[in-house]
């Protein structure tokens, strides 16, 4: 039986290169600003101790829970610099501005061809682009899935005529819909740029690690 379990896990940057410290499991504990802050300075004083350093500040992700332990630690520890994380926010950027709407008939459609086998099959019998499910936690995935959706539209509309396909009526309007098209084709401009800018944060990232 696979349980499963929050995890936390803590990494020290020089500017030049990254190193891991420790990744922990919540375990029965809650998941609070306090607890968070609590960690932050075990896994500080255990990086200054590792590494013979000192530490200048420290970033983390952008949700409530984090935006309050940042908070804390600030007042505790004035002399040290905490940011959220760039990248984070360039995503919930691109969440803000996808019309919900548009993101569920789309995840409709999407979730139809991954999880039947025949529209599925006959998708790669016509060589369309593997459908993308969009995640809160897999970066620019709202781009990816609409841009694989337009890639695919021609190919969805002609499995949808087929009596095989054993389609629902509503997932086949979605298909058909012009005006969901057209909202999506308007959605895809607008994120595109969000979604170059934070491509562009991450390679910066990966180039100092």
């Amino acid at each position: 039986m696979l349980f499963r379990s929050p995890i936390i896990a803590h990494s020290v940057s020089t500017g030049t290169k990254t190193y891991f410290l420790r990744a922990i499991a919540n375990g029965t504990e809650s998941k609070d600003a306090e607890y968070c802050q609590k960690l932050f300075m075990e896994e500080l004083s255990r990086a200054e101790s590792i590494f013979n350093a000192e530490v200048i500040g420290g970033i983390t992700d952008n949700c409530n829970t984090m935006e309050c332990t940042r908070r804390m630690l600030q007042d505790d520890l004035p002399e040290l610099y905490f940011y959220g994380c760039n990248s984070h926010l360039l995503n919930l950027v691109g969440q803000n501005l996808t019309d919900d709407w548009i993101k569920t008939q789309i995840v409709q459609v999407q979730n139809y061809f991954w999880n039947n086998d025949y529209p599925s099959g006959r998708l790669k019998e016509l060589k369309g682009k593997r459908p993308v499910v969009p995640s809160d936690t897999r970066w620019n995935s709202q781009l990816d899935c609409f841009e694989s959706y337009l890639l695919n539209q021609t190919k969805y509309l002609e499995i949808s005529t087929e009596s095989r396909a054993n389609m629902p009526l509503s997932t086949k309007e979605i298909i058909q819909r012009n005006e969901i098209y057209s909202k999506l084709t308007e959605a895809v401009g607008i994120l595109r740029p969000v979604a170059h800018y934070l491509d562009k944060v991450l390679s910066n990232m990966k180039a100092l690690a």
